[in-house]
């Protein structure tokens, strides 16, 4: 990308996947990972939109959106990396209903020995045609006095 027109360029790397193991019939285990990189000699002069945020629905629940990441005075600023994961638990219940219990982990961070922030939560999913809809309640762990969130869920099931 270019940040500026002849003063810079950054090259972003970013790889995303979500994959669902049924355990058995009833048990199944969804793996979800985020990882983003940028390279550059600049890192100022890239602009808020192309830094990493997390936080929020799609990342690491019991905190808001894009709530996650380096901050000047209190203020998100953007990070140069991006690390998240969750691990879920699911177990199918009657008319299409799943009962639900997950582990967060990430943060954008400007270095990658910066510290993640971490959530655990429990959701209710139901299953229409090729896609799950759903409200996850989750609490952040890494900061303490924090209450419980409510997220909303959607993916896809394949």
């Amino acid at each position: 990308m270019n940040y500026e027109e002849g003063r810079g360029r950054a090259l972003q790397l970013i790889l995303s996947g979500e994959r669902i193991f049924d355990i058995s019939e009833l048990w199944h285990l969804r793996l979800r990972a985020q990882f983003g990189i940028t390279l550059t000699n600049d890192f100022l002069r890239v602009p808020a939109s192309a830094r990493f945020y997390a936080g929020g629905d799609n990342s690491v629940r019991g905190f808001a959106l894009n709530e996650l990441s380096p901050t000047n005075d209190d203020n998100t600023t953007g990070g140069r990396d991006l690390i998240v994961g969750s691990f879920e638990v699911e177990r199918d219940l009657p008319r299409n209903f799943r009962a639900a219990v997950f582990y967060d982990i990430g943060n954008a961070v400007n270095a990658l020995s910066d510290p993640l922030e971490y959530s655990v939560g429990v959701g209710l999913r139901w299953h229409i045609s090729i896609a799950s809809i759903g409200i996850d309640v989750a609490q952040p762990l890494s900061v303490s006095g924090r209450t419980p969130r409510l997220h909303l869920f959607l993916s896809t099931l394949f």
